[in-house]
């Protein structure tokens, strides 16, 4: 097995996992969203675990991206419910904003992928933007749900 990334860039990552998901489990807990608090704290400790030493083709890489696209798919499905629960009303603003950020945090994972071949470090810096605006989606969708 190769290490996906330098010592370096995966304490980079690991960094900006721990802080986006440990900001996602804060604001679910403070809003009583306990599903997605239990959800935001498997993220947590999946990608703390994988991003501490990556490895292509290890269990916790394997585990890490199953946590993630449960979560996505979890917060996705919300989404939608929510946004059936309001069409009887006006557009809503933060639905626009949820899809925006999650479209802009997708291109950069495609950009994060597509630059891996090439430079590692630019790979990395396009997958810590991606969690960035992950965890603004998250944060979105948990104050849409809470508040409404």
């Amino acid at each position: 097995m190769n290490r996906v990334l330098s010592p370096r860039l995966s304490e980079l990552l690991c960094f900006s996992a721990m802080v986006n998901t440990t900001i996602c489990a804060t604001v679910s807990y403070r809003l009583n969203l306990t599903t997605f608090t239990i959800i935001d704290l498997l993220v947590l400790c999946t990608s703390v675990n994988y991003w501490r030493d990556p490895w292509y083709g290890s269990w916790s890489r394997k585990f890490d991206i199953l946590a993630s696209t449960y979560a996505l798919m979890c917060h996705i499905t919300t989404e939608v419910e929510y946004e059936n629960i309001r069409s009887s009303s006006k557009p809503c603003g933060q639905c626009m904003l949820y899809w925006m950020s999650l479209f802009v945090g997708g291109l950069y994972y495609v950009m994060a992928r597509l630059e891996r071949e090439n430079s590692h470090r630019e790979s990395a810096l396009f997958h810590v933007v991606c969690h960035i605006f992950f965890m603004v989606s998250n944060v979105i969708l948990y104050y849409n749900v809470a508040l409404h």
